[in-house]
């Protein structure tokens, strides 16, 4: 995996910077909303995270344009299923999260030679890309997809060397997850905002970072025993604080009618 990563870091100097910078920016200004206030338009919040989650799977099977389609219609299913959308959406971000800590507990040990033949597959790309100078929107897009399913190729077969042991401590927080998520409503609401926020937080500044040339992937993967812990404390503070001080209006103006009517008996 962290061949994969030098290797993108390394092609992405040829990517024009839209195709970095836009989304990077996009997604650091989304995630900071949605981990401090998210939780305050619940409803709208899961079903752009949803969106924006089928949008990006949808894209390294089918066109742009489709991809969105297809998350738009996603969303508005979300928005009609609120309670178990908001689960699943816990249920995805906790597995994914506990999944990295996971892989980071464990050394990463099978990971580099996991990622061998999806690196492998990409050294044709990357050297041709060193070859022919500053690359087009479209074609950067399309070398950023390829990047990108590489370091999924790797993360599936990381996922499979882990120990059984390993295996189930992901599979049952993801069974847990869901069923918390549909069963407490406005923590699940809080979980959820606060989580998809830090990764976007973190998934942007990354993309912008590497538009500047710098190497963020192999400075997180090379200090990750510091990094990883940052994660679930970035998404506790979230959830507090979304709990604590984004109750929703007619939320207050209810519990004020309950306590006024409790003074008055």
């Amino acid at each position: 995996m962290l061949e994969v990563f030098r290797q993108f870091e390394q092609s992405v100097h040829a990517y024009d910077t839209s195709v970095l910078v836009v989304p990077g920016l996009v997604g650091v200004l989304l995630g900071i909303f949605l981990w401090l206030g998210g939780s305050l338009v619940a409803r709208i919040s899961v079903a752009l995270v949803w969106l924006l989650l089928v949008a990006a799977i949808g894209m390294f099977y089918v066109n742009a344009v489709t991809s969105v389609g297809i998350g738009v219609m996603a969303s508005i299913v979300v928005m009609l299923f609120k309670r178990f959308s908001a689960g699943a959406l816990t249920s995805v971000l906790a597995t994914f999260v506990v999944f990295v800590m996971v892989c980071q507990y464990t050394g990463l040990s099978h990971a580099a030679q996991a990622s061998e033949p999806s690196a492998q597959s990409s050294t044709q790309t990357s050297s041709a890309l060193g070859q022919s100078g500053t690359l087009g929107v479209s074609d950067s897009f399309e070398h950023l997809k390829l990047m990108l399913y590489s370091l999924y190729r790797s993360a599936v077969q990381v996922g499979q060397a882990l120990d059984a042991k390993y295996q189930v401590v992901v599979g049952v927080t993801a069974f847990f997850a869901l069923l918390i998520g549909c069963v407490l409503q406005r923590l699940n609401a809080a979980v959820s905002c606060a989580t998809a926020g830090v990764l976007l937080i973190w998934g942007g500044m990354i993309l912008m970072l590497l538009s500047k040339g710098a190497m963020p992937l192999t400075g997180l993967h090379a200090g990750a025993a510091m990094y990883t812990p940052i994660i679930p404390a970035m998404i506790g503070v979230g959830t507090l604080e979304q709990l604590l001080f984004c109750s929703r209006p007619a939320s207050r103006d209810k519990d004020k009618k309950e306590t006024q009517g409790k003074k008055a008996k």
